[in-house]
């Protein structure tokens, strides 16, 4: 791993420099400088508080604590991939005592984390490159939920959010309903969940969904779903019916009710018999 060549100095008045001392001083009880990171401001309040600043820069350089910013340029000031990002590095990487730092957040506290990981640059870059790959496997199950950003997407975020306070309680107990596609999104990447789970959910709020509209839809134009059994001989004919005559299911059935209704062919002789019997 090359080594770090830019001047101490530059690092004194780096953003990342201020994040890194932030964090590091939080995780170990002690005073956090004022101020915001990278100005005077905040360097004057770690002079005051840190005499031994630039000693213990000089340190963490020669101990190669810090991975070059090529390495971290994926790492975007994006609020999903934050949430996911803290969410890895939590569980995977096991820093779970997080101090509120009221200047420390988004994409440097993430990378701030990564630089106090105890670890040698190496396996730094490894792990590094592990949250890289594994973020980028992660953003492949947005697919799924494709069908939620076309048309009506905050009625459909507002439905699925429905769908899951039925079914996920504890999950999404003291949660915020979803505003949109990204909030649904965001509430999926907290879920410690397989492929196979957001799959079964997606398209069960997606059926659902559809199944409303439809009886809605029916509704208006005088139509209602009914559910009975058919033997296997009686689905048989009615599906040989639809194809001679291009129809559906429905059309036929619909159909044949309606004519023996008018004309009463059938039916009086049919149901005679079956009394009989």
């Amino acid at each position: 791993m090359q080594r770090h060549t830019k001047p101490l100095e530059q690092y004194l008045s780096d953003v990342r420099f201020d994040a890194w001392i932030s964090f590091k001083r939080a995780q170990a009880g002690l005073d956090i400088p004022s101020g915001e990171l990278g100005t005077a401001d905040f360097r004057n309040s770690l002079k005051s508080i840190e005499k031994a600043s630039e000693r213990v820069l000089r340190k963490a350089l020669s101990e190669d604590s810090f991975l070059p910013k090529e390495r971290l340029d994926w790492i975007l000031e994006d609020e999903r991939q934050i949430n996911w990002l803290m969410i890895f590095i939590k569980r995977k990487i096991n820093i779970r005592r997080y101090p509120v730092i009221a200047n420390l957040f988004g994409r440097n506290l993430v990378i701030a984390s990564i630089d106090y990981l105890d670890e040698e640059l190496q396996e730094k870059a490894r792990t590094v490159e592990r949250m890289q790959w594994d973020w980028n496997e992660h953003q492949k199950s947005d697919r799924l939920f494709q069908w939620f950003r076309r048309e009506d997407e905050i009625a459909r975020c507002n439905f699925a959010w429905t769908w899951l306070v039925d079914r996920r309680d504890r999950e999404t107990k003291g949660r915020l309903p979803f505003r949109n596609y990204k909030d649904l999104l965001m509430f999926f990447d907290e879920l410690d969940v397989s492929y196979k789970e957001k799959k079964y959910d997606a398209d069960s709020i997606r059926d659902n969904w559809n199944q409303i509209r439809r009886r809605e839809k029916n509704k208006k134009i005088g139509k209602k779903q009914y559910n009975f059994e058919l033997s296997d001989k009686t689905a048989d004919f009615i599906d040989k019916l639809a194809l001679k005559y291009n129809s559906s299911r429905p059309q036929i059935i619909e159909a044949l009710v309606q004519c023996e209704f008018e004309k009463g062919l059938y039916l009086p002789e049919k149901v005679k018999r079956i009394s009989l019997d």
